[in-house]
């Protein structure tokens, strides 16, 4: 026998957050709930809703886990993408020579080349003043 998905929340609640949810994405997830409650199977949910089952799956999954508060995004900490305008300049620059122009053996740029160039992933900001070699 499956386990019932929120049991401690009713559907006339789900109905009514997700009558009065103001957040576009939220509405969506309370929409996943709402089928989730009515044991819906994701696959088949995600059908309805236009959107990826491995999404559906995670929203469903972090809800249940963490509450209705979870249907919507967390901000992530330290996360700006933004450049400095030295660190433009030189990607810039970097993009116009070409990975092969300095010295990396791919004929075109993608994005993990773009970040190792940088300096960027797991070890750090993007702050390497010189490409790695390959």
């Amino acid at each position: 026998m499956a386990r019932e998905f929120l049991p401690n929340v009713g559907m006339e609640e789900l109905l009514r957050m997700a009558k009065t949810e103001k957040v576009p994405k939220a509405k969506t997830r309370l929409s996943a709930c709402i089928q989730g409650k009515a044991s819906k199977t994701c696959g088949g949910i995600a059908a309805d809703l236009n959107e990826p089952s491995g999404a559906v799956y995670g929203w469903l999954r972090r809800i249940e886990k963490d509450g209705l508060e979870a249907r919507y995004d967390k901000r992530q900490k330290d996360a700006s993408c933004k450049l400095d305008a030295g660190q433009m300049e030189r990607l810039m620059d970097d993009l116009e020579k070409g990975s092969a122009g300095l010295g990396y053996g791919a004929a075109m740029w993608t994005m993990p080349l773009v970040r190792r160039n940088m300096g960027g992933g797991s070890s750090g900001p993007h702050a390497a003043s010189a490409p790695r070699q390959t």
